[in-house]
């Protein structure tokens, strides 16, 4: 058995079998730490040994000090007032002996103190890694728990949702008891669930109302399309689908394309202070839209004549088409964005928990169900990058059509057309 300064290399175990990694890791604890990873009938004969050794060291670097003129740990002077002083003695103690016997074990081919060794470093790494995942665990929760605190600062989950008179992607209607029904009140009520906290619902006319009442702090989250203008005023997560804007006109307009909407005495309405009707009057040079409180107040307009075509997502459109003869819907469009989750400017924690609350439900299904219990069967389930491109390829579908088509004649592939599209 190798002996090290008179004491039995047994009673020392490290990190690694190997002197060469020893000297370039070295130990990370004491040896009387260390006698806690063997066995517990070796315990109480370990902590002797050690305390052995270390009297053992403690000689012979004073024995060295004596001889030399250069003080050292053991020979200088210690502040009674720095308790730190003894503590960082005794570990400079035990990291000399350990690293030592360690070395010396080793290159003796002391195979029972390498066994020791490659024993208490499965245990410490095993303690090691519990310690970690409780750390991580408590600090995830506290991270949660900061974020719930920021998301729904009264206790309750304010969600905010526009109604129309026809359910959409964006759109809730009311139940008979007056509860809003749709894709955005569906992922409300999982929301509240995650949270764990009861829900109350904003049902407003437009998304405009949403995003002054999301700005002022006054509901907590709410679903909008999203523009760059909304950008300044709130924080946007991922978008759950893509919608494109269009017009729906009435058959006594005479028009039939995208282009002849724009001319010159052609009353075009959209709903107040929506991404929409700013993406229209920006793509209009010869008339200006004008702009109505709701839905319901545009197609009334359109069915007393007193406007000619409707500004809003094609999505939307299809069931006023099928009540109200004559009302057709051009081909093409004049923007394409994502409806989106959004909290409050500044709540970076929030933003966070909402992001990964609408990452989880498009991956689990949830959107998809919510967009099937809604007829919206065609309608795709946005893509993780959609914002990003929608946001930088704010285009017409006519335009996207003839450059989808020019690419694929280009490279030999067939077009591909997206479910938002059809």
């Amino acid at each position: 058995m190798s002996k090290v300064g008179g004491s039995d290399s047994k009673s020392s175990f490290a990190w690694t079998s190997s002197a060469s990694q020893m000297k370039t890791v070295g130990p990370a604890m004491n040896l009387r730490t260390s006698c806690w990873l063997l066995p517990q009938n070796e315990q109480s004969s370990g902590f002797s040994r050690v305390e052995k050794l270390k009297a053992e060291a403690r000689d012979r670097i004073g024995r060295r000090a004596a001889a030399s003129s250069t003080p050292t740990n053991a020979t200088r002077p210690q502040k009674v007032s720095d308790p730190r002083a003894g503590h960082k003695l005794k570990e400079r103690y035990s990291l000399i002996s350990i690293r030592r016997t360690i070395v010396a074990s080793v290159q003796s081919g002391d195979s029972s103190t390498a066994s020791a060794c490659r024993e208490a470093l499965m245990k410490f790494l095993g303690l090691c890694g519990a310690l970690l995942a409780a750390g991580q665990a408590t600090g995830g929760a506290k991270a949660q728990e900061a974020a719930v605190k920021e998301l729904i600062p009264t206790g309750k989950l304010r969600f905010g949702v526009a109604f129309a008179p026809k359910m959409s992607a964006l759109f809730v209607v009311k139940d008979p008891g007056g509860s809003p029904r749709g894709v955005t009140a569906d992922l409300g009520n999982e929301l509240a669930q995650r949270l764990g906290v009861p829900i109350e619902f904003m049902v407003a006319p437009n998304t405009g109302v949403l995003t002054d009442a999301l700005a002022s702090a006054a509901i907590d989250v709410a679903f909008m399309p999203v523009n760059e203008e909304r950008k300044k005023r709130l924080d946007f997560g991922p978008a759950y689908c893509l919608v494109e804007s269009t017009y729906m006109v009435t058959a006594a307009s005479g028009i039939r394309t995208l282009a002849e909407v724009d001319r010159p005495g052609v009353r075009v309405v959209g709903i107040a202070n929506t991404t929409t009707i700013r993406a229209a009057g920006r793509s209009l040079i010869n008339t200006t839209p004008i702009a109505a409180t709701s839905i319901d107040d545009a197609v009334a307009m359109l069915r007393a004549g007193q406007a000619d075509a409707f500004a809003l997502g094609r999505d939307s459109l299809p069931p006023f088409v099928a009540e109200f003869p004559g009302l057709h819907i051009v081909d093409g469009g004049f923007q394409q964005t994502g409806i989106a989750i959004a909290v409050p400017k500044g709540h970076p924690e929030a933003l966070a928990y909402v992001t990964k609350f609408i990452e989880d439900a498009k991956a689990s299904g949830s959107v998809r169900r919510a967009m099937d219990r809604a007829a919206m069967a065609n309608l795709a389930v946005a893509s993780a990058d959609a914002c990003i491109r929608v946001a930088a390829w704010p285009i017409s579908r006519a335009f996207s059509s003839a450059f989808s088509a020019s690419a694929s004649a280009a490279s030999g592939q067939p077009s591909i057309q997206r479910a938002s599209d059809r």
